[in-house]
């Protein structure tokens, strides 16, 4: 790929120059990536001119390099590791690089990433990316700071279990010497003036549990990120919640809506509103409509329970009313009577989301709990990280993202480990 060979040429100059300039470089070539790729032109003009750009901020940032200043595979690889880690390079003046040399050299590369993980930079910057993206439809790479992606780059910090993305009972607020307020459901505030604190992400979160605190949230079943104000801000305003289960199935499964369309799932949990012929045919229903309704209707039920109103995140004990609204629509419909769930895509016998055993349920932390369990939550979490670190899209039955799924797995499903092994997956940085 163009942007590995750009990015390689790059690390030489870094690993050189002791990179001083590394964030405008970097930025700059993002700059003229986006620009180049997007118009118009040659593959061949937009590589010369991308060149033609690297060679002379090298040149005019760090003079002509000399034959002492060579660098080694053994340096390039170093710096590959480190700093799409750390968000930032290792300097050769720093005392740790020589160690770090000698770990490449043995063949000790999971000991450079461990240590560019520790760096706090991989959390002010690379997990906030991660956690970003996560988050975000649109895979947006720096999302203002609410609770949800709080709870995110909380988790990566403290190297916690990934499923607990899922089904955790905690939030990450402030840390307790900075005399900030608990969390409200009601106000995004405490991460607002969180985000402008200099002292970076990495220090100033604090683990806390029960998720929510006061009478108002005693019989709340905590499920992660799906029981947090931001997630419910995006996913629970509005509309019949129905988007909660496309937005979870796309950011834990990987999986947008065009993979789990399916026509001939049984539609006895389709909802009242969803008219069964769409301007007087039922072909289209048929057709269209049910391969979409027929599983999302069915998992829906989990959130039914829960909403956004009035700026608030909140937590019911019936069902909330958007369950029932248009009625008159199709009254043979299903209608909601508790917040039970049942997993139709499971029911195929070509299930490509590796769903284990508990298929139905009742509430979201059930339904968090399913979908963590499911192979296609670890191959998710693999494809992403392989995706920001190395910059390459992979399937999810690629091989290498089956056998990073396993490690990730056998190590506890631990955050840190799957970057560290992710950095040093052998094709990772190979064009």
């Amino acid at each position: 790929m163009p942007a590995q060979s750009i990015m390689k040429r790059l690390v030489r100059c870094e690993a050189v120059s002791g990179v001083k300039s590394y964030i405008f470089i970097k930025v700059s070539i993002k700059s003229i990536l986006n620009r180049f790729f997007k118009e118009d032109k040659t593959m061949l003009k937009r590589i010369f001119l991308i060149q033609s750009f690297i060679i002379f901020i090298c040149i005019t940032s760090y003079g002509v390099q000399t034959h002492s200043s060579f660098v080694t595979p053994s340096e390039i690889k170093l710096q590959l590791i480190y700093s799409h880690l750390a968000s930032k390079p290792l300097l050769k003046r720093d005392p740790r690089y020589a160690v770090a040399l000698n770990w490449i050299d043995n063949g000790e590369e999971k000991k450079v990433a461990e240590m560019a993980i520790s760096n706090e930079g991989f959390i002010n910057s690379t997990a906030r990316i991660w956690a970003s993206k996560l988050l975000s439809k649109t895979e947006e790479t720096n999302l203002p700071l609410n609770d949800s992606l709080a709870f995110v780059i909380g988790s990566v910090r403290d190297n916690l279990d990934a499923r607990l993305l899922l089904t955790g009972d905690y939030l990450y607020i402030a840390d307790p010497r900075l005399g900030m307020s608990y969390p409200e459901a009601y106000s995004n505030t405490l991460y607002e003036l969180l985000d402008s604190n200099s002292r970076g992400l990495s220090i100033i979160l604090s683990y806390s549990s029960p998720q929510w605190k006061g009478s108002d949230f005693k019989s709340v079943q905590a499920a992660g990120l799906l029981t947090t104000r931001g997630w419910a801000e995006v996913n629970y305003s509005g509309g019949t919640n129905r988007r909660a289960v496309e937005a979870t199935l796309q950011s834990f499964l990987c999986q947008p809506i065009t993979s789990w369309k399916e026509g001939g799932l049984p539609d006895f949990r389709v909802r009242r509103d969803i008219d069964r012929a769409p301007a007087g045919n039922p072909g289209t229903y048929q057709k269209e409509c049910r391969s979409c309704h027929a599983s999302m209707d069915g998992l829906a039920g989990a959130f039914a329970f829960l909403d956004f109103s009035n700026s608030t995140l909140v937590f019911r004990d019936t069902i909330a009313s958007k369950y029932l609204q248009n009625a008159q629509t199709y009254p043979e419909g299903y209608v909601s009577e508790d917040h039970s769930w049942i997993n139709l895509l499971a029911t195929n016998q070509n299930d490509k989301f590796g769903f284990k055993n508990k298929l139905v349920g009742y509430g979201v932390n059930e339904f968090g709990q399913m979908l963590s369990e499911s192979d296609a939550f670890a191959q998710c979490m693999v494809k992403r990280t392989y995706s920001q670190i190395c910059g390459k899209e992979l399937d999810l039955k690629n091989e290498i993202i089956l056998k990073l799924s396993t490690q990730f797995k056998s190590n506890g499903y631990r955050f840190k480990s799957l970057f560290a092994d992710v950095a040093i997956e052998q094709n990772c940085f190979k064009e």
